[in-house]
């Protein structure tokens, strides 16, 4: 670890020097990840409304409607706490990422994609893309919050030892 040498620093300004260039500990194959997705979401929202409408439209099917509104209002809020929990090394953002994925997207997606009684072949192509990164992202976004937890328990244990020398 190489530190720069200041000489007319205080030992205070010193520390503060450190506080604020502090090392991050985000995962960048998850960030990567949530940037590609994020684009990808914004297709597929799109992609998807239109299809729907055209379901409503042709074949009087209201649920894919719905589905496709729900799933447009959770998906920024997901994507935000992602985004949130990996950059400001947040655990309880990345857990509630996580747990967006899981409850109201992961089902959301798969009936969208696979169990809708009106089916376009577009809606199990891009489906099955959707649920590809949203798997990949879990996975990711679980060793991502194992990986805070760990940093961040250490530096607690750290703190905790040198205070009670």
């Amino acid at each position: 670890k190489m530190e720069i040498e200041l000489p007319y620093l205080t030992d205070r300004m010193r520390s503060i020097h450190r506080l604020r260039h502090k090392p991050s500990h985000s995962d960048l194959s998850l960030q990567m990840a949530l940037y590609y997705n994020s684009l990808y979401s914004v297709m597929y929202a799109i992609v998807f409304l239109i299809v729907s409408i055209n379901k409503f439209y042709f074949y009087r099917y209201y649920i894919s409607l719905a589905l496709v509104t729900v799933w447009i209002v959770f998906e920024p809020i997901r994507l935000y706490f992602a985004f949130s929990g990996n950059l400001a090394e947040k655990v309880p953002d990345l857990a509630t990422y996580l747990l967006l994925t899981i409850c109201p997207q992961l089902p959301l997606v798969g009936l969208m994609a696979y169990f809708q009684l009106v089916r376009y072949p577009i809606d199990g192509i891009m489906g099955s893309l959707m649920l590809v990164f949203l798997f990949v992202e879990l996975y990711l976004g679980g060793s991502a919050m194992r990986k805070q937890i760990r940093m961040q328990t250490s530096q607690f244990m750290r703190l905790v030892s040198t205070h009670d020398d």
